[in-house]
Formats: structure tokens, C-alpha cells, sequence
């Protein structure tokens, strides 16, 4: 003979579930969370920079003289601990140091302060200006060098 036993409701229902959120349309573009040089942080930077410009002309290959010169210009961070929050030790330094040369806007500020050192040291404003740059970072001081090479506008 077999045994068959009944059960009840309360026996046989699974706890209860939150329901699962549905999703009916999916994004299109993965969002991140990029870190970036603040604009004003990186302004009150660059005013409490010391700036070193050096150049020469060299008129050896082309008709056109060329200006070659060359920009360092140094930043103790502590010198703008007052303005900005964040601590400015060394390794906010080296932060910098990367993200400057990966960041477009930082980039061409910078060249702009580069050709204005440049055609203040040569005395004379220059054109089709190449420059390559390059961070590096010693305790809390910044150092950015730029290299350049212009042509001298004769007009």
C-alpha cells in the first residue's frame, strides 16, 4: 500500500522573491568616471610657475631662420597650497606628470605659454612652432620641458 499524504499550501510555496527588475532597452555607450586636471587648479598652476626660456637661431638649412629653444618651467605645488584642497605632495606630482602630456587642453595651454617664451626670447614672433614635450615630477616639484623650433616671421 502507498502512502501518499497531501500537502498543504503553506508546505509547498517557495518564500517569497523580490521581482527582478526588468529592462526593456539597454544603453548604448559605457559610461566611466575619467580623472582630469581641474581648469582653475591647473590656471592658479601655471601663474605660480617659475618659467626658464632659452633659444638660438640657426639659418644653416633654410633661407627662413629657425629659432630653436627650449622652455622648463617648474612648479612647487606647495606654493599654491592655499587655493587648492587636494594635498600637494609628491605623489600629486606624479599624477600630474601623467596626466598632463595625456591631456589635450593642458597640452595646448602650455604650448601657448611656450610660444609666447619663445618669441620673447627670440624678439620676434614665430610661426609653424613644432614643440615636444615632456612631465617629470621631483618630490612636490612639477617640471615640464618643452622643446621648440620655430620659424622667424620677417616681416
Amino acid at each position: 500500500m502507498s502512502s501518499a499524504r497531501k500537502l498543504d499550501a503553506s508546505q509547498t510555496a517557495s518564500p517569497k522573491l523580490k521581482p527582478m527588475v526588468s529592462t526593456r532597452k539597454v544603453s548604448l555607450f559605457r559610461r566611466e568616471i575619467k580623472e582630469r586636471i581641474s581648469p582653475p587648479a591647473f590656471e592658479i598652476l601655471i601663474g605660480a610657475a617659475d618659467v626658464i626660456a632659452e633659444g638660438s637661431f640657426d639659418t644653416s638649412e633654410t633661407d627662413t631662420p629657425l629659432f630653436l629653444g627650449s622652455i622648463l618651467i617648474k612648479v612647487d605645488l606647495s606654493a599654491c597650497d592655499s587655493f587648492i584642497r587636494d594635498p600637494l605632495d609628491a605623489a600629486a606630482a606624479k599624477r600630474l606628470t601623467q596626466m598632463i602630456l595625456s591631456d589635450p587642453i593642458a597640452r595646448e595651454v602650455l604650448a601657448e605659454l611656450a610660444l609666447r617664451e619663445a618669441e620673447r626670447s627670440a624678439g620676434c614672433a614665430l610661426f609653424e612652432l613644432q614643440t615636444e614635450m615632456d612631465a617629470s615630477h621631483h618630490g612636490n616639484e612639477l617640471r615640464i620641458s618643452i622643446e621648440l623650433e620655430g620659424l622667424v616671421n620677417q616681416r
